[in-house]
């Protein structure tokens, strides 16, 4: 665990954001904060304090809370900006936010799914119930009233006051009709318009209950459709929240009420290919293709498209892979998720984002008849055993051959001190370099190493006695 000096400095940064807008230089040690968004572990399970207490142990940060705004809400509040109006139910939400205050974890709720009542009139047959045409201004309410229960000031009765929840996320994927539709109307994409408002409302109810929240967009699905399908592909969607125009020459356009938000979020999910693999279309946004929706925002910055002023962080609040064992069908071996996971957080620091929340922390149970209805990208397999991926999250390493002799091993440390990269020789592990960090900041390392043909090396990196994951280069 980090000292309390560290992580009186991990929460300072985090609550003002200077930690996770840093600049995005190649070269420079920028911290990643990471984290895991799993709903089954950290919501619905009687064992959240087990697993809020193993997601400190795998060095992450932050979890992701997700809230079913329909669940909460089903009927509509006679007030609905009151924490306390009698027709909100946030019982779960609060005990998983106790639960992971409790282990000095950062959080971000995502609120998501709208009630019935604050859904547009006529949803199709086949439109998931809370995706179709949700009102800004309930949403905004809703906003305004979740802001103030996780203040760190609202005391409910039972439990006492409620933690300080820091971020509020605003949807999830709304440039897929599974979660925002309609996407398109005729050929012309209608979803970026509706979020905006949507996003607004959010901000504008956060910032009511004057507690100084964090308004996170929603991450946006990695892939999208040709014009008058069911997804918009990311960077046209955010170009158009952003009021941008062009692909290659970012232009300014005229649109009202511009975007309002302190940290855009992203999910650059390609869990077949691997972190290696980009998207073929321009306007998708894999793992490699981070530095391109870095580039959209940072031309809406720039252009003061978008609200407030100033430079905001990236974040990947979703990304995974499967891992076989236990997915028989879809998963890839152990090791190799393992080294995705590493070389996936590795790409989201190059990119330019700050923060990257795995899906799971535990597997689910699976089932090879209905491998699609069940997951396992967490770094715990369902009996709770580690995989190997736990040593890839909690501590990434990644080589990279430059030029010459010289290698480039990018490490994560999770907690502070000497860190020393060695070699694997006959004889044991030698150190080649060793260079001060802080825990949660990436940097990268130059080392020499000949080149030998047919050889590859094994890397790798201590601190304070514990070792990283091993990377490999020629």
């Amino acid at each position: 665990m980090t000292s309390k000096r560290l992580q009186g400095w991990l929460a300072a940064a985090l609550a003002a954001g200077a930690v996770l807008a840093a600049p995005a230089s190649a070269q420079a040690a920028r911290p990643l904060a990471t984290g895991f968004g799993d709903t089954a572990m950290y919501v619905a399970s009687p064992d959240r304090a087990l697993w809020f207490e193993r997601t400190r142990e795998a060095g992450a940060e932050l979890v992701r809370i997700n809230l079913q705004w329909r669940a909460v809400a089903p009927t509509k509040p006679a007030n609905p900006e009151s924490p306390a109006d009698p027709a909100y139910d946030f019982s779960r939400i609060d005990a998983a936010v106790r639960a992971a205050a409790a282990q000095g974890l950062r959080i971000m709720i995502t609120a998501r799914g709208a009630p019935s009542w604050a859904e547009g009139a006529n949803r199709p047959g086949g439109v998931t119930p809370g995706a179709w045409k949700p009102k800004p201004k309930a949403f905004g309410r809703f906003a305004t009233a979740l802001a103030r229960r996780y203040s760190g000031t609202f005391n409910p009765g039972a439990g006492g006051v409620l933690p300080r929840v820091q971020f509020l996320q605003a949807w999830n994927e709304p440039n897929l009709s599974t979660y925002l539709a309609p996407q398109y109307k005729g050929k012309r994409a209608v979803s970026p318009g509706h979020y905006r408002k949507l996003l607004n409302a959010f901000y504008a109810g956060v910032r009511r209950a004057g507690a100084n929240q964090k308004v996170v967009t929603a991450g946006t699905g990695p892939y999208g459709d040709p014009p008058g399908g069911k997804r918009v592909r990311p960077l046209a969607f955010w170009r158009s929240v952003l009021c941008l125009k062009g692909r290659k020459a970012l232009r300014k356009r005229r649109c009202p009420n511009k975007a309002k938000l302190d940290v855009l979020a992203h999910h650059p999910i390609n869990t077949s290919g691997g972190p290696g693999r980009s998207a073929v279309h321009p306007d998708d946004v894999t793992t490699p293709d981070m530095g391109a929706l870095r580039r959209v925002l940072r031309a809406a910055e720039r252009k003061r498209t978008i609200r407030p002023a100033g430079r905001r962080p990236l974040w990947v609040t979703e990304f995974w892979y499967d891992s076989r064992p236990p997915d028989t069908v879809n998963g890839v071996p152990v090791r190799k998720h393992a080294r995705w996971i590493a070389e996936s957080l590795f790409r989201y620091w190059r990119g330019g984002a700050s923060a990257a929340i795995n899906l799971q922390i535990r597997d689910q149970p699976f089932d090879p008849g209905s491998a699609g209805s069940a997951t396992a990208s967490g770094v715990y397999f369902v009996d709770g055993t580690r995989k190997p991926a736990f040593r890839a999250f909690r501590f990434p390493a990644v080589a990279r051959r430059a030029a010459g002799r010289t290698v480039k091993v990018w490490v994560r440390p999770p907690v502070g001190g000497k860190v020393r990269v060695q070699v694997k020789r006959k004889a044991g592990w030698r150190t080649l370099a060793s260079r001060s960090a802080k825990a949660g900041v990436g940097i990268r390392i130059p080392v020499r190493l000949k080149r030998r043909k047919g050889t590859s090396w094994r890397l790798s990196a201590t601190v304070a006695g514990e070792r990283s994951f091993a990377a490999r280069v020629k």
